[in-house]
């Protein structure tokens, strides 16, 4: 099965060229969505054939990247896109976990689950405690790490699954999509690295989170 790694990317030209070279030998291609950087993506960082360059002009949000990066490779005849962190949060050492159920055949999307140990900032423990017990309560699906941006997708499941949030209520809402249409999935543990900043969900994006939590399932 054709493999891609879909990278959305906003103003990460730091670390972005070790994530790829990492990446590169794990899958078949590489799709970066330069979500309207300040400085744009050098070509130069990624020179490399087997890797394309998407780009917003202006940033729309992760969703709006993720969802680029889908359409291109549908249309380029993938069959398995994998979601990574352009920013070196995530161990490309581990796509192959990712990738496994899907090759072979024991689901269509793949979560992957961090662990929740002190090294994880109070503010992501916390709000993703409350984010996936409120998943579990609206509509009973068992996730145990909704915001988690590490995963995998068979993207003949894509129409099924495809999300309309063009920020960080990305993950929430294909989980909810893979509930509602009863979409095979299957969760693996992933190992985080935090680096000195961390990026991510901050305390209102997950108030704006959880408000979708409650129209996605009420109106």
């Amino acid at each position: 099965m054709k493999t891609i790694a879909i990278m959305p990317a906003f103003n990460e030209n730091e670390r972005l060229q070790q994530v790829v070279r990492e990446v590169s030998s794990l899958v078949d291609h590489i799709v970066i969505v330069d979500d309207g950087s300040k400085s744009a993506l050098s070509d130069q960082l990624v020179s490399n054939s087997s890797v394309t360059i998407l780009r917003h002009i202006i940033n729309l949000g992760k969703g709006a990247a993720m969802k680029t990066g889908v359409l291109w490779s549908i249309s380029h005849n993938y069959e398995v896109a994998v979601f990574i962190d352009a920013d070196g949060q995530h161990d490309p050492n581990e796509i192959p976990v990712l990738l496994q159920p899907i090759l072979e055949n024991r689901a269509d999307i793949v979560f992957g689950v961090r662990k929740f140990h002190g090294r994880m900032p109070f503010v992501a423990r916390f709000g993703n405690f409350i984010l996936t017990a409120a998943m579990q309560v609206l509509y009973r699906i068992q996730v145990e790490d909704t915001q988690s941006g590490y995963r995998a997708l068979r993207l003949s499941a894509s129409e099924q699954i495809m999300w309309t949030s063009p920020r960080y209520s990305v993950e929430t809402e294909m989980i909810v999509n893979a509930g509602k249409h009863k979409i095979p999935y299957v969760q693996v543990p992933i190992t985080t690295i935090y680096h000195d900043k961390y990026k991510g969900t901050t305390i209102i994006d997950g108030i704006r989170i959880m408000i979708n939590l409650l129209a996605w399932r009420f109106l």
